[in-house]
């Protein structure tokens, strides 16, 4: 899974994490796959777009925990208090 870090810190505002998650998870925001993994997803009857949002102090073992689950993380918060 590839961990993309592009998070920001200080005190969220509910608002501006909500417009950051809905724009990931646009479809004309799709991520660009290379002709094998296109392949590869059909053979094996798999959507090639997988996400989820969700909360962690630690994505590097969060990531290792879902293995092949995901396509990608995207970190959009940090918390300075963990």
């Amino acid at each position: 899974m590839e961990i993309r870090d592009e998070s920001e810190t200080g005190w969220p505002s509910e608002v501006r994490l909500q417009q950051r998650i809905a724009a990931y998870a646009r479809e004309d925001r799709l991520r660009d796959y290379k002709l094998h993994e296109k392949v590869k997803a059909k053979f094996q009857g798999e959507r090639l777009r997988r996400y989820k949002v969700g909360i962690t102090s630690n994505p590097r073992t969060r990531a290792a925990q879902y293995g092949t689950q995901y396509d990608e993380m995207i970190l959009v918060y940090r918390t300075s208090s963990c």
